[in-house]
């Protein structure tokens, strides 16, 4: 059976997303193009489209594209040009309008459009939980395909006797009010300082300031992938004090890893844990310290659950995921003509 052919439009800097072009590559005739999201150069984003955007889409049966933003836009109206199939992934800030955190995209009236105008005429809308499809729906009135994040590490060391110490993933790229707003920085320096006899790490991108905000913290900066499982293996609890997350490749880690996490019950967080784990409103500086205290003290063996996130969330099940969307949506495509 002939397969279709993908152009597949990701950020360059978005790990991710480069994951999912070895995924598809797997069963696919790929084109990959890769923008740099962060920078935001439209003059040479537009000159990718053109030399690059428009003849992939020519050359394909269906368009691909991570994040719904000004590119998307580019590719979701070119393959409505052509006639031809889009998807769409959601990252999660495109879809929210969270003003008391200050974040997401529907906050602005022009980038809020943009979005919503891709999520209309796109032939399929990804997301990565069925908290975020619901957002979905309620922004544009249209049914998305939930294909949840993976994480796959090549080796997992999962620990006996792990170390009684909390960690939290939170890199920083936002400004420091609203990183600190979202990732619930400050909840956790208050529960640290509470239950300083525990080391309370934080690992991922900080600016300078952060570090002398919140002195109750251990600051282990950014780190590579393989030192990253090698951390979240020895602590004993992983915390996402976060107002909200689409999914939470850092939690699913630590699921995988056999750390018990102590999140906020919202959108991603609570879907993800399920009953694995504490859920704490977030905010709620003695709830979260309760919880952390009762994660640390428990010797619930983590070995069976670690191992059912490492097959329930694995790259291969992704794969198949997306594998079962593309062809759905292929075959329906020939079906027409």
């Amino acid at each position: 059976m002939k397969s279709p052919k993908l152009v597949f439009i990701v950020d360059e800097k978005s790990h991710f997303s480069l994951e999912d072009i070895a995924l598809l590559q797997h069963d696919y005739k790929l084109i990959p193009i890769y923008l740099n999201l962060i920078e935001k150069d439209f003059i040479r984003a537009f000159n990718i489209g053109l030399s690059k955007i428009i003849p992939g889409i020519l050359k394909s049966d269906i368009s691909l594209t991570w994040f719904v933003d000004y590119h998307a836009v580019f590719v979701v109206f070119f393959s409505k040009l052509f006639r031809k199939k889009s998807i769409v992934i959601v990252g999660g800030h495109e879809i929210c309008n969270m003003p008391e955190i200050n974040y997401g995209y529907q906050r602005l009236f022009f980038r809020g459009f943009i979005v919503r105008w891709v999520l209309k005429n796109a032939t399929c809308i990804v997301v990565p939980s069925r908290s975020y499809s619901e957002k979905v729906l309620d922004l544009v009135k249209l049914p998305s395909h939930v294909v949840p994040l993976c994480s796959e590490p090549e080796n997992y060391a999962l620990y006996e006797e792990k170390m009684k110490s909390v960690v939290m993933v939170a890199n920083q790229y936002l400004n420091k009010e609203d990183y600190i707003s979202l990732k619930g920085i400050a909840t956790y320096n208050k529960v640290a300082k509470q239950l300083i006899q525990f080391p309370f790490y934080l690992i991922g991108r900080t600016d300078p300031q952060i570090k002398e905000i919140f002195p109750n913290l251990i600051y282990l900066g950014e780190m590579n992938h393989d030192e990253l499982i090698k951390t979240l293996a020895k602590s004993k609890v992983y915390c996402q004090l976060s107002f909200t997350e689409s999914f939470g490749v850092s939690l699913l880690e630590s699921l995988q890893s056999g750390c018990i996490p102590v999140v906020t019950d919202k959108d991603g967080m609570k879907e993800l844990v399920q009953e694995n784990g504490y859920k704490v409103p977030y905010g709620d500086v003695e709830l979260t310290i309760d919880a952390v205290r009762k994660a640390l003290h428990s010797d619930a063996d983590r070995n069976e659950i670690a191992k059912q996130y490492q097959k329930n969330y694995s790259k291969e099940k992704r794969r198949i995921d997306f594998k079962e969307l593309i062809e759905s949506m292929y075959n329906h495509k020939k079906d027409a003509l």
